[in-house]
């Protein structure tokens, strides 16, 4: 019913109605006076040139949407490999933060420690962490 209402449909409509009734005026033309078959040609030939172009423009328009849904789809599921890709990546580098956090921590425990802090913690911080343990 939405289709019947918007602009294109109000248009359509309204062309099919004017062409309608001109193929009536041709009718009673040609009972009349018997000069309505030719001219009923010619509102014929409008209908086909219209409703011809309009089917195949809403055609395309249905397979560039079908073709949009399919790609909004494909996106939608590229951005959930995407964010379970993250996620992952997430819980990687907690882990790796955490592991950086806990080497920084002993470093820093160690460093305040005395005595202790003469050993070369933070040495040993910055040797791990360039290492990159992974």
């Amino acid at each position: 019913m939405s289709d019947l209402m918007s602009p294109e449909g109000v248009v359509m409509l309204a062309l099919a109605v004017m062409l309608d009734i001109i193929g009536i005026i041709c009718l009673i033309l040609d009972l009349v006076f018997g000069i309505g078959e030719v001219l009923s040609y010619i509102p014929d030939f409008i209908g086909i040139g219209f409703f011809g172009l309009w089917i195949l423009m809403r055609s395309q328009e249905e397979k560039t949407y079908k073709q949009a849904r399919g790609e909004v789809a494909s996106a939608v599921a590229e951005h959930k490999r995407k964010v379970q890709a993250a996620k992952k990546a997430f819980k990687k580098g907690a882990k790796r933060a955490g592991k950086r956090g806990f080497k920084f921590l002993f470093a820093m425990v160690g460093e305040l420690i005395p005595l202790l802090g003469a050993l070369p913690f933070w040495t040993i911080f910055v040797l791990l962490e360039l290492r990159g343990d992974k």
